[in-house]
């Protein structure tokens, strides 16, 4: 697992405060390799939130349609 991508991604909401749609998907993409991994501790809190950020971002910008095949589970109705 590499990290240089995720920290480029930092430097960059660190210093522009924001983020083209381009490197959101290339931040997503960057997200996915933590999935895999084990961490201990604090660690693993963060690689979890790595995971639900993915998640949220995937959603956002796909306008609300779940790529990975799932339906919808409609939580307004």
């Amino acid at each position: 697992m590499s990290l240089t991508g995720l920290k480029s991604h930092a430097v960059t909401l660190y210093e522009a405060g924001k983020l083209g749609h381009a490197s959101i998907a290339d931040l997503c993409r960057d997200l996915v390799t933590l999935e895999s991994a084990k961490f201990e501790g604090e660690l693993q809190e963060f690689a979890n939130h790595a995971f639900s950020l993915r998640c949220i971002l995937e959603c956002l910008t796909s306008g609300g349609i779940v790529a990975d095949g799932r339906e919808n589970i409609g939580l307004y109705h």
